[in-house]
């Protein structure tokens, strides 16, 4: 009950501080303003007072998507947004069609976390504590692994942002090693991670492995994700008390995230030029257009530290833009759900929404790859329907609320848990590219979840044995 009134404080807070944007700032409907900001912390409020990860970490990225957006655009940029924006024009009768939309969405959401709550069937209260043998050899070897599997990849680029198709291998060998870097060795760590939380009183063994092999994984894959995605990591890890202790081991905890960060901030940012202008499947191209694509003109320089911020977050452009798109239908839909992954060409929102104001254009002639993501909330509006909105916002968030409980049922391992949390609620954030391949995503969590199980079926097995 405590933790529930500071939560509800807390956000309450943050809803305060909006009203003076969203009442006197904002030229359009200051109610529609103050009901997206009121629904959106209101989101937030229910998914923190509640076990569900996914729709914790769902609320706090439609708060940056979103609502951060909207008052950094009226703040700061007198009503402007991040391009590109395809037909949106600035007018005010579309603004207020995007805050109506996505007010429409985040109530979907909201209705789709208290359905969830009547699947949820217990408490998390105190897991069982499993014997981890030879945990610091399990810890040696398995930082070995990450480090070779990153090194590969850095090598070869095989899963790297902005990297093309890579074809030197098997695709049975190429698909294997892609799950290892975008899920498995940080969801494996985690799972491990858990268990070895259990037998260890300072909990730094499972705290620098799972920040170690979230470091390889992101900085050899180019991503600039490492500082988001460890405090998400970090947060779940708080959940079973992963920071209790002296204040001293809490410093030295928070120090080993902030050197994490910064170097794969610093290491990625010099590392990305070189690696996408010797993307090794560019052998393919013709040479002279490797030659005259070098530059990588798609990373437009921010203004400020706080446009690196607030950009990178899907959300608000994406809606405005399919908004502003005059042939909104079920026609645009299909098109969206059948689209299949074609690297010569700009994907389906690029092309067809965004089109000349997209910079990935003329991407079919680059040595790299890359694409403007819609997110689920725009991509349901390619239905030009609120009700359709509501459904499709409702249907999806409800099924992975229902996976990850699923996901804890049948692991009973709450980082685990919380981590396909954290992957399905960032995957649809950035939702809407090549839909039709999500049962691939699918298989990955699902694979997740039988490792996660087979694990705490041998710790069981030999924790009996051992007793005996």
């Amino acid at each position: 009950m405590r933790a529930n009134l500071r939560f509800r404080n807390f956000w309450f807070s943050l809803f305060l501080l909006t009203l003076p944007t969203s009442l006197f700032i904002y030229p359009g409907n200051e109610f529609t303003a103050l009901g997206l900001n009121f629904l959106v912390f209101f989101y937030c409020y229910l998914s923190f007072c509640r076990n569900l990860f996914f729709h914790k970490f769902l609320s706090v990225l439609l708060l940056f998507g979103f609502v951060l957006k909207f008052h950094y655009s009226w703040l700061f940029m007198n009503g402007n947004l991040f391009t590109p924006l395809g037909e949106f024009n600035n007018s005010y009768i579309l603004w207020d069609d995007v805050i109506l939309t996505a007010s429409l969405a985040v109530i979907a959401c909201i209705f789709s976390l208290l359905s969830n709550r009547y699947f949820y069937l217990f408490e998390i209260k105190k897991f069982s504590s499993l014997i981890v043998p030879k945990k610091n050899y399990f810890l040696v070897i398995f930082f070995l692994f990450s480090l070779i599997v990153a090194l590969l990849n850095l090598k070869f680029g095989i899963h790297v942002k902005g990297g093309r198709a890579f074809s030197e291998w098997s695709p049975i060998y190429v698909n294997f090693f892609k799950w290892l870097i975008a899920y498995g060795l940080t969801g494996l760590a985690i799972a491990a991670a858990f268990y070895i939380s259990e037998n260890d009183q300072k909990k730094m063994g499972s705290f620098i492995l799972v920040m170690t092999v979230e470091f390889l994984v992101q900085t050899s894959s180019m991503s600039r994700i490492f500082p988001f995605s460890a405090l998400c990591l970090i947060f779940i890890m708080s959940r079973s008390n992963v920071f209790d202790g002296k204040y001293k081991l809490i410093f030295v905890k928070l120090l080993t995230f902030f050197l994490f960060s910064i170097v794969s901030l610093i290491t990625v940012q010099s590392l990305r030029p070189i690696v996408w202008a010797e993307n090794q499947s560019v052998s393919s191209y013709d040479a002279r257009l490797k030659n005259s694509n070098i530059h990588i003109t798609h990373l437009r320089d921010e203004k400020s530290f706080g446009d690196f911020l607030v950009r990178r977050w899907v959300g608000l452009e994406s809606l405005a833009a399919v908004a502003a798109f005059n042939k909104k239908g079920f026609d645009l839909f299909y098109g969206g759900l059948l689209e299949s992954k074609d690297t010569t060409l700009p994907s389906y929102f690029d092309r067809i929404i965004l089109q000349k104001d997209s910079q990935y254009k003329d991407i079919g002639l680059k040595t790299w790859y890359a694409q403007n993501l819609p997110g689920f909330i725009a991509f349901s509006y390619y239905t030009g329907s609120y009700f359709f909105v509501i459904l499709i916002c409702g249907v999806l968030t409800t099924f992975c609320g229902l996976m990850e409980i699923i996901t804890l049922k049948i692991t009973n391992n709450p980082w685990l848990t919380g981590f396909i949390g954290f992957l399905l609620a960032y995957r649809l954030a950035s939702f809407g590219y090549v839909v039709r391949d999500s049962y691939m995503f699918l298989l990955s969590i699902l694979a997740l979840i039988f490792l996660g199980s087979l694990m705490r079926s041998i710790l069981s097995a030999f924790e009996k044995r051992t007793l005996h």
